[in-house]
């Protein structure tokens, strides 16, 4: 643990790859109590968790907006990969949802939404959902459940990666095809014939 005046820099084991690391973010520590830390990373802004509690936290969250966007019957490109990350992608489905549901979220929370709804790419918008995070997973699971939205949602399917800048999908499956019966006594016979064609020729050749 590092001492830097009044202020406090913690060293961190990464939570399941989402706790602040050293030369992870250009801004930000967590420190003195904070519970979410906002910055950029892979070229993405984004705020995430600094303790296990608020991980679990965001992607429960997550996983309710998930759940709306099946009830309300919004495009399957809405669903959220649940990684404890707030950033465009969670504030464009936040926006979304809200819009399907008249934009009614407690007031505590209604900054946040009507910046989801209306510019869900600035980083004040990550920044005023993170605040709020606990606030709108309990409306989003309560909603959820009213609408009697399925418990779970399949996360979205990820591209393997093959190497610098290239991916690619999971190989495709195709169904094996059957041979009939008629066939296999076709394609024998046919090697039996070209076997004895071959045999009458070689002893030919003999005489």
């Amino acid at each position: 643990m590092l001492s830097l005046g009044l202020h406090t820099i913690e060293r961190w084991a990464p939570l399941g790859g989402f706790g602040a690391v050293e030369g992870d973010y250009a801004e930000g520590v967590c420190a003195d109590g904070a519970d979410f830390l906002c910055g950029p990373r892979d070229g993405l802004f984004s705020c995430r968790p600094c303790t296990a509690d608020r991980l679990v936290e965001f992607r429960a969250f997550q996983t309710q907006l998930n759940r709306l966007v099946v009830a309300r019957g919004l495009p399957k490109s809405l669903v959220l990969d649940v990684d404890g990350r707030v950033g465009v992608k969670t504030a464009t489905t936040l926006g979304a949802v809200a819009r399907s549901l008249g934009g009614s979220f407690p007031l505590q929370a209604q900054v946040a939404v009507g910046l989801a709804m209306n510019s869900p790419s600035t980083e004040q918008t990550a920044r005023e959902i993170a605040k709020v995070v606990p606030t709108l997973r309990k409306y989003a699971e309560q909603t959820a459940n009213d609408l009697n939205a399925p418990k779970s949602v399949p996360e979205p399917t990820k591209p393997v990666a093959t190497g610098p800048g290239t991916t690619t999908l999971p190989p495709m499956t195709f169904p094996k095809k059957k041979v009939s019966s008629g066939v296999v006594v076709g394609v024998l016979a046919g090697i039996t014939a070209l076997g004895l064609v071959g045999a009458a020729a070689y002893a030919k050749r003999r005489r």
